[in-house]
């Protein structure tokens, strides 16, 4: 996903519903970038906080749909259902800055045309997924 998103050190990926937080911390490591996880889970938010101790990650224990997503971002990281994307599209639009990269896994987002599609199967399950690459154009 961060690679499909062309991830560029220093900038800032926001990964919605991070988990345990291995795409934000994958940024820090990998790519020099800097994250922001957000996770309802208190657990997880425990398990993602450990394991980006000493990154410049930041893991917030808070609702996706009502946690604003910071402004700066570069490239945002889901993982949603379609539902999720549906109900999400409407602030996509209206925070995120022209440019930014979303990057989906799994499902495409409601009326919106990525300008690429990676297909790609893992190698140990024999699973077909799709990641959907979209760009913030200048005007919605």
């Amino acid at each position: 996903m961060l690679e499909l998103a062309d991830l560029r050190s220093g900038e800032l990926v926001v990964d919605l519903g991070c988990g345990d937080g291995r795409i934000v911390i994958t940024a820090a490591h990998e790519y020099a970038a800097r994250g922001y996880g957000v996770e309802i889970d208190p657990r997880l938010v425990a398990v993602a906080r450990r394991r980006a101790a000493g990154l410049p990650v930041r893991i917030v224990r808070a609702d996706l749909f009502t946690h604003p997503i910071p402004r700066n971002t570069d490239v945002l990281a889901l993982y949603l259902t379609r539902s999720a994307l549906r109900r999400l599209r409407s602030t996509f639009e209206a925070v995120l800055r022209p440019g930014t990269r979303i990057v989906s896994h799994g499902f495409p987002i409601p009326r919106w045309t990525p300008v690429h599609v990676e297909r790609f199967t893992h190698p140990g399950l024999k699973r077909h997924h799709r990641i959907f690459l979209y760009r913030i154009p200048d005007s919605l």
